[in-house]
């Protein structure tokens, strides 16, 4: 699940960019190659990979401790 929530956090919060030269979609502006990349998707909030991560590790903190309260409640 956690690997679910981290692409679509990241395919909606981190710009992409094309390299001409290689044909090949990048999270960088400078390809690996070399070539500086053109931007083809900016989105509204942008966020680095770390905080993506972040994010997803905070999410997945809290939906982990809504789900304990719930069952713990079942058993009482």
């Amino acid at each position: 699940m956690g690997e679910v929530m981290d692409s679509v956090i990241g395919a909606l919060t981190q710009p992409k960019y094309y390299c001409d030269r290689c044909g090949v979609v990048t999270e960088h502006e400078v390809h690996t190659c070399g070539e500086r990349t053109r931007l083809i998707y900016d989105p509204r909030v942008r966020l680095s990979n770390e905080a993506v991560n972040l994010l997803e590790s905070l999410i997945a903190a809290v939906l982990a401790i809504v789900i304990t309260l719930s069952f713990s409640r079942l058993l009482t």
